[in-house]
């Protein structure tokens, strides 16, 4: 179950109608959960399911630029393995 927090930097550009782009960046807190599953297929094949949850505290700069200061991101990762 892995577990985290610390700094994320986060780049965003957003195209309006015009073709002009309003483009932003900064790094704030981030914070990580996850949950995961592995099973052995045999002595030396791994086989496994893994979720994890992003969050990104962007006050400053995208809350200005971007009316949002949280964002969200999901992470679904299947895994194969091979032991030597």
């Amino acid at each position: 179950m892995p577990f985290g927090v610390g700094l994320g930097h986060t780049f965003a550009r957003l195209k309006n109608a015009d073709g002009s782009h309003k483009t932003t960046d900064g790094t704030d807190l981030a914070q990580m959960l996850g949950a995961g599953l592995e099973f052995d297929i045999d002595e030396s094949i791994i086989f496994g399911l893994e979720g994890r949850y992003y969050l990104i505290e962007a006050e400053k700069e995208f809350k200005k630029e971007f009316g949002k200061s949280r964002y969200h991101h999901y992470l679904i990762m299947l895994k194969l393995g091979c032991r030597f």
